[in-house]
């Protein structure tokens, strides 16, 4: 759980100062369901689960969702 915790943040704050050049990178499904797997053996509410979902959906590699 506590490395959970310390990817959050760098999902919820992208880098700073990318130009538009830059390349996205986006989570692997692998990734997404790694994370997802530990957020829902914690202890959080709920409702924060759900914006961490939301947050971590928005990071993760669209053909994971298709």
């Amino acid at each position: 759980m506590k490395h959970l915790l310390l990817i959050v943040p760098l999902l919820l704050f992208p880098s700073v100062g990318m130009s538009e050049g830059d390349r996205i990178s986006y989570l692997t499904c692998e990734d997404y369901d790694w994370i997802v797997k530990g957020l829902e053996a914690g202890d959080l509410e709920e409702s924060i689960k759900a914006d961490i979902r939301h947050e971590l959906i928005q990071a993760t590699d669209p053909v994971c969702f298709e």
